[in-house]
């Protein structure tokens, strides 16, 4: 909000007298110290408990995440990286796309320097602008501001991996909220980090004009008080309150860029994207000092934010030349899963638990656990989730405060392996992006359940469905079926599947049409289970199995599918299937193989799922088509487990939403 009552062409003497003069002292506290301070705010402010936030948390994405991003774009045969000062004063396009990473280190210094590390690791020199203001920095205490000196020791850490150490200047929070020079702190901390051997040679403001009025960069003479708009005023009244402007040259104090210099270059197009929250980037593209929403409309069917993935997709897809500014702040790649931990590397360390509600495996009921891929060669898992399951035991957010069930449009999605999404956080899992994207498409309030679990099939989903379509009041649900759907819903193999545990009975399931309540013949197939020689698919010519037992399979499979999708309509609701698996069980993701395999094995199931619905008529959400094009050019799984990564998921909602929206017309 814009509390802006006038602006002072004049700032007075007396005015400018009002305001204390900036003293500083020195905390004396430890590294170590401070590093646990910060770790204990990231954690409460972006970990993934639930507990401190509500649903509406942002929940940080981890480290590997920023990892893969570098990774992603390292093959790129144009993009060259360069800090921010090379970028603005020296570099010219010459047919390329000159590449900037941007830091603003709000609050997450630790991260910062995780950040940093990975990005040394690839080469790449980055630009990390350093918040006086920052709770690393120091602290005000009595009219006095409290500085971490030994912070200085991470700042020439950083700077020493190639990186650009620059300020983020922050003088009007302090002329407002703390009645004290804010230029003179600005003058005092150049002095100070130069001293202390970080070589500064630019600034980027903090905040915004949203927050102060106008943009901390109007301090300096010449500056613009807006973005469009000109400088001048010597000063403003804001809140009640006259606030210099235009008091600091930049030239006398050595300064010779500030970081939104970018966007007034006249030396070719700018490419701007801003990491604003988790997985949520916002794509801007300036043209002479013209900021354009980079986003058409129907860029992406259902959602008007980009995420990494489709960055990436953006990034490799521009056929000129640019300057390209990714601007990250720390924090949101600073996902931790304790309050006394830095950013989390790897979570194979943490337990992860299986719940016995009902008789199949859940994940702990409102507890964190996690999940990650073996680590790289320099460190890095391919992938690294920390998560909190809800009340029932899957990955959703909490509760809202009315309650389940109470949103104008309800879905129940549920599922196996893929669609679970254990290897991703729950903001980019397929029912979150789909009650985003149906949302914003519909403009009615949406809750979209998930309950999907490793090695659940469409007869035991039925279980689940039982519970929670009485908590839920679905108008539709979803249910995941795949190639494999014989493996997963044929209680004869049941016991090579992870969701038999020895601990505890199984839960009800479908079979021939109706409903076993765990039955002693049950026990005994846990005991006696078939032996599976090679992979049990659809995809695959010869499907794994003799003749005589895939048939038994296909009606079994068919007769659970049946009596669940007539269940589902006999109580009002809409079933739709989503394709939820093509042929990762039979290994036709692997590396090298073929993509034509690949659309043979679709082409297989497609028949099969036709077979095993027979007369019935259901909707059909399917993403394999898009998975496979888009798999010749980016990954659509994790190499190291063949489960759907981000991209998957994100093809996979809009799969479902169209597939909805064309049942709601």
């Amino acid at each position: 909000m814009n509390n802006v009552i006038s602006y002072l062409d004049r700032f007075e003497e007396q005015d400018r007298a009002r305001f204390s003069p900036y003293k500083v002292e020195n905390t004396g506290r430890t590294i170590n110290d401070i590093f646990m301070h910060i770790n204990n705010i990231c954690h409460a402010g972006h970990g993934p408990q639930y507990s401190s936030g509500g649903r509406g948390k942002i929940v940080a994405q981890p480290i590997s995440d920023f990892h893969r991003l570098l990774d992603d774009l390292k093959s790129h045969p144009r993009l060259t990286w360069h800090t921010a000062h090379d970028q603005i004063k020296s570099q010219e396009l010459h047919g390329n796309i000159v590449g900037h990473l941007r830091h603003d280190v709000d609050v997450d210094i630790r991260a910062a320097l995780e950040i940093a590390r990975v990005e040394a690791e690839f080469g790449i020199p980055a630009t990390f602008y350093i918040l006086h203001t920052a709770p690393y920095y120091g602290s005000f205490s009595g009219g006095v501001f409290r500085r971490n000196e030994a912070m200085i020791h991470v700042y020439r850490e950083i700077q020493n991996l190639g990186h650009e150490i620059a300020l983020h200047t922050d003088p009007l929070n302090l002329y407002i909220n703390y009645d004290i020079d804010g230029a003179q702190a600005i003058r005092e901390e150049l002095k100070w980090l130069r001293d202390n051997g970080i070589e500064i040679r630019g600034t980027v403001a903090h905040n915004s004009s949203s927050e102060y009025g106008v943009e901390n960069f109007a301090i300096f003479k010449g500056r613009q008080l807006r973005f469009g708009e000109p400088g001048g005023p010597e000063g403003y009244v804001f809140q009640n309150k006259k606030i210099p402007l235009q008091v600091l040259d930049e030239e006398e104090l050595g300064l010779e860029y500030e970081g939104n210099d970018l966007f007034t270059m006249n030396r070719g197009l700018v490419e701007y994207a801003c990491l604003m929250n988790t997985d949520h980037w916002f794509l801007q593209t300036n043209r002479r000092n013209e900021l354009d929403d980079k986003m058409e409309s129907n860029a992406l069917v259902f959602n008007d934010w980009i995420d990494q993935d489709r960055l990436v997709e953006h990034i490799f897809a521009l056929e000129r030349d640019y300057f390209l500014c990714l601007s990250i702040h720390p924090v949101y790649f600073g996902l931790r899963h304790r309050e006394d931990s830095g950013p989390t590397i790897s979570c194979n360390s943490l337990r992860r638990k299986k719940t016995a509600v009902a008789g199949w495996p859940r994940f702990a009921s409102n507890e964190v656990t996690g999940l990650s891929a073996p680590s790289s060669k320099v460190g890095h898992p391919e992938y690294c989730a920390l998560y909190q399951a809800d009340e029932n035991g899957f990955l959703n957010l909490p509760a809202p405060a009315e309650g389940r069930g109470q949103a104008e449009l309800r879905i129940l999605m549920l599922g196996g392996a893929n669609m679970s999404g254990r290897t991703l956080g729950i903001g980019s899992h397929v029912h979150r992006r789909l009650e985003r994207a149906l949302a914003e498409e519909t403009g009615k309030s949406v809750e979209v359940y998930q309950a999907a679990y490793p090695g659940m099939g469409v007869a035991r989903l039925h279980d689940w469905y039982r519970q929670l379509s009485q908590l839920i009041s679905p108008q539709y649900v979803v249910l995941g079926i795949g190639s494999d759907e014989i493996l997963l819903s044929d209680s004869r193999f049941w016991k090579n599947l992870d969701g038999w545990h020895p601990d505890y009975p199984p839960g009800s399931y479908l079979r021939g049409g109706n409903v076993i309540e765990r039955s002693p013949l049950a026990q005994i197939y846990r005991r006696n289970p078939l032996p599976l020689e090679t992979p049990i698919s659809m995809c695959l010519p010869n499907s794994g199995l003799d003749p005589a037992s895939f048939n038994m399979g296909l009606a079994t499979v068919s007769s659970s599918l049946r009596t669940f999708i007539d269940m589902i309509l006999s109580e009002n609701a809409i079933p739709i299937l989503l394709v939820q698996e093509c042929g990762e069980s039979a290994g036709l993701w692997e590396e090298g193989v073929a993509t034509s395999e690949r659309i043979q094995g679709h082409l297989n199931f497609r028949s099969y799922l036709a077979a095993l619905l027979g007369e019935t008529s259901c909707p059909i959400a399917d993403p394999y088509p898009r998975l496979i094009d888009l798999g010749e050019h980016y990954p659509v799984h994790w190499r190291s487990l063949r489960e759907w990564n981000s991209r998957a998921h994100r093809i996979a909602a809009e799969s479902v939403g169209n597939a909805i929206l064309d049942v709601m017309k």
